[in-house]
């Protein structure tokens, strides 16, 4: 649950109104330049906001209707606060890689709008979560992310890995070029980043949310400790943390490609074996005899039983999947009938 801000502690957002990013007249929001007279112009944060977002249930919201709200689900990180214990699993603590040197590791960088998501990669891609706009203005700071002291966590933190990120112009010339942060010139966002990073710096780490002291997470590993110590109502020992497989396909390429080495590798010493046991020096040797019968029937067994487990695998899956689809088009369909009787 959200806590708004106590009386002790006063929220400041991490930067100074002149280093503001709107400061400048960027991401103008004059309106009227975009509307007619019969329409009224927006206010002013309503522009830095996206035009829908989409809750779990893929239910469309409008962030004007309910800022707060939009907030809490855009800058959510409670999956990876409540297994915080075990990132240490999943990345090293403090171990930063810029963009530019992302683009030299030979990572493809994809864009996500899920905070939880941001910076975690699999194999050759990573996970970016575009720079808000509203991020970059100070009244906003100060009318909402101020307010809560989970929303200005998390806002914060969120700043933080941009700090690292992008750091250099080389890597704000990239990032730019990606459309990850709007566009402006390289001296307003060097004036804001210096800024940001020289506030969090002379406070406590504790001002930041906890998940953006770990960069980088590892898929493969963040999946396995979140099927063992998720949160219950989303813990899945099937979909872990992020479920990528759109097919059967994919999935058993993906978990099951080392078999094949397996098998060259139990087909190579089977062959080998039989051309010893046709030379003299090996054919009389009961000891060679044995160890050959005993791999033979190996061979024989253990495909047998990683077949039977892919099986149950695939049926599981199936199973799975098909209980989704079924609750999912029930619960739509309960949602047409409600607006319909409404």
């Amino acid at each position: 649950m959200m806590q708004t801000r106590g009386t002790q502690k006063t929220l400041k957002p991490p930067f100074l109104p002149s280093s503001a990013l709107t400061h400048h007249g960027l991401f103008s929001t004059n309106t009227n330049i975009l509307f007619d007279s019969r329409c009224p112009p927006a206010p002013k944060h309503h522009t830095l906001l996206p035009a829908i977002y989409y809750t779990e249930d893929r239910t469309a919201l409008i962030p004007k209707d309910d800022v707060p709200a939009f907030l809490s689900h855009d800058l959510d990180v409670a999956r990876l606060n409540h297994i915080h214990k075990k990132l240490w699993l999943a990345r090293r603590p403090m171990n930063h890689n810029s963009l530019c040197r992302q683009k030299m590791m030979k990572r493809e960088i994809i864009f996500t709008e899920q905070t939880d998501l941001h910076l975690t990669w699999s194999e050759s891609t990573i996970f970016v979560k575009p720079f808000p706009r509203y991020l970059g203005d100070y009244d906003f700071w100060i009318a909402h992310l101020c307010q809560v002291d989970e929303l200005h966590g998390s806002a914060c933190g969120f700043i933080f890995s941009y700090t690292w990120l992008i750091s250099r112009e080389s890597d704000f010339n990239l990032g730019r070029e990606l459309g990850l942060v709007p566009q402006m010139p390289w001296t307003h966002w060097r004036a804001y980043i210096q800024d940001v990073r020289r506030t969090i710096d002379a406070e406590p780490l504790d001002q930041i949310n906890r998940r953006d002291l770990y960069d980088e997470l590892r898929f493969s590993r963040l999946n396995w400790i979140y099927r063992l110590y998720g949160r219950r109502q989303d813990r899945s020992l099937i979909r872990g943390y992020v479920y990528n497989d759109r097919t059967y396909s994919s999935f058993f390429v993906r978990n099951f490609a080392w078999i094949f080495v397996v098998f060259i590798y139990a087909t190579i010493v089977l062959t080998a074996m039989q051309v010893s046991l046709a030379t003299e020096h090996l054919q009389p040797s009961g000891r060679f005899q044995d160890a050959s019968s005993g791999f033979v029937i190996f061979s024989i067994v253990v495909p047998l039983i990683i077949t039977g487990t892919a099986g149950v695998i695939f049926l599981c899956l199936f199973l799975y999947n098909l209980a989704a689809r079924v609750l999912s088009g029930r619960h739509s369909e309960k949602g047409w009938r409600a607006r319909e009787k409404a």
